[in-house]
This record gives C-alpha cells, structure tokens and sequence, in this order.
C-alpha cells in the first residue's frame, strides 16, 4: 500500500512539474475535460449520425476522427464561450434546486 500510495504521489509531482511547460500542448486536454456531458453527448451524437443506431466501425479512424474534432471544437468552445452547453444546463438546474424558495 505504501508503494502504491509513494508511486501515485510521485506521478502526481510529475504531472504538476510537467503541466506549466507544457501548458500549451495540454490546452485541448483541459477544454475536453471541462466539459465532458458536452464531449460525450457529442461522440454519441456523430457516432449516430454517421453510422446510424447500433452502428459498428471496424476501423479505428472513425474514432480517432471523432476525438480529434472533439478536441478541436471543445478548445475552441472552451476559448469562446467557456463552460460547454449541457454543463451549463445542469449547473443552472442544480442552482435552481438548491435556491431557497421565498415565502
């Protein structure tokens, strides 16, 4: 346990010493992970579309195609706009729901 525990502790180090030099290239990384309802009701949506329901591809460039759009269009979303749409959907109904109702 304490292996496991130094050897997480050591790749978290890693990424934080890692992360400001490369903060640039991880940019699509962090946009795609702030809005992941967003990214993934996306994926499913074009996977839908382009291949219809249950479809199945037996090569991996319709996936890959997909993930770097998603990448492509949550940075730019993410530039623009900042929280993705269903994100902010949910986060206006959970405000909603935890606002004291007047008397």
């Amino acid at each position: 346990m304490l292996g496991s525990g130094g050897f997480a502790l050591a790749v978290i180090a890693l990424c934080l010493l890692l992360a400001g030099p490369l903060r640039w290239v991880l940019l699509p990384l962090g946009a795609l992970g702030s809005m992941p309802l967003t990214a993934y009701s996306a994926h499913v949506l074009s996977i839908v579309l382009v291949g219809g329901p249950g479809a199945f591809f037996s090569s991996n460039a319709v996936w890959a195609a997909t993930a770097v759009g998603l990448l492509v269009v949550t940075t730019l979303w993410s530039m623009f706009f900042g929280r993705g749409p269903l994100e902010r959907l949910v986060g206006r109904g959970a405000a909603a729901m935890a606002a004291v109702p007047r008397r």
